[in-house]
């Protein structure tokens, strides 16, 4: 599933200058709402869809990663969607978001919560669910990296996620830790969580959730992955529930099928956790 970002630009009038070309604070006001929708990395797709010369100049000056141009010929701004719709069409399963054309105050934040709350029901795949792996740097901490004055390294963790891999151990589910890091940190923590599965030092973590999986019984598909960097992109990409914190790389926004409203170290596992928890309830009601 993909998102596309539709942001249509069309112009009744071609003599008089687009309001969305006036400039607020040197910019056109255009450019503040396709800013924050390419950095937010939510959408694969940001298309201007527009019929004005003007603006396709000014969108290209603008060099912004994802977004692209598709001109059209109409002149009547209510029909523009379903003309986009007639022209290019919508693949089963993409998710098309209307977008602000000219908001200044647009923010990434605004625009993860409204794809969030877009999401397709996950309950189905969330009630098979039987083991939670998580990555650790940017997940179960804020990724900062601490030091003590003789050079010790330190990590902050979250009690609420501790909290949440004891609540999904108690009702059956696997639980595991896979990092790229390799301390003794993580060891420990590992050891007071109780979990079932640990690996450090992993740089392709598809293989190692394969091979938990094969040990256990389970399948990918019942399999809740939390990750936020490139190097967990191959195991949340082939897992059946791949989740993400609201601090995570744009890149594995894109493929989350969950983005949790708490960014990495602030209780997301916890909130995957009730996510499952509330799926087994409903199941078993």
């Amino acid at each position: 599933m993909s998102t596309i970002a539709f942001v249509p630009i069309i112009s009744v009038d071609r003599l008089a200058q687009p309001v969305h070309l006036k400039l607020f604070s040197g910019r056109p006001r255009i450019y503040w709402s396709l800013q924050a929708l390419s950095r937010s990395g939510r959408a694969d797709r940001v298309v201007v869809y527009t019929n004005d010369d003007r603006v396709e100049d000014a969108v290209l000056d603008f060099g912004l990663a994802a977004v692209e141009i598709i001109r059209t010929e109409i002149r009547n701004p209510d029909e523009a969607l379903s003309a986009f719709l007639k022209e290019v069409g919508l693949p089963e399963g993409d998710l098309l978001l209307t977008a602000p054309t000219a908001s200044l105050f647009l923010s990434e934040r605004q625009l993860d919560f409204v794809i969030s709350e877009l999401q397709p029901d996950c309950y189905p795949v969330l009630s098979d669910i039987r083991m939670l792996l998580t990555d650790v740097d940017g997940v179960l901490t804020d990724a900062g990296m601490y030091y003590g004055e003789s050079g010790e390294e330190l990590k902050k963790f979250n009690t609420r996620d501790g909290m949440a891999f004891k609540m999904l151990r108690e009702r059956g589910l696997k639980i595991g830790i896979i990092t790229g890091e390799d301390t003794e940190i993580v060891a420990r923590r590992a050891r007071k969580l109780g979990v079932d599965h640990l690996y450090q030092g992993i740089l392709d973590k598809l293989p190692v959730v394969n091979g938990i999986c094969a040990q256990e019984g389970i399948e990918l598909s019942q399999v809740a992955y939390v990750g936020d960097d490139i190097g967990d992109l191959t195991a949340l990409s082939a897992v059946g529930f791949a989740a993400c914190p609201s601090t995570a790389e744009p890149a594995v926004k894109r493929v989350a099928h969950y983005l949790c409203e708490r960014g990495g170290g602030e209780g997301c596992v916890r909130e995957v956790a009730e996510l499952i928890l509330a799926a087994l309830d409903r199941k078993s009601d």
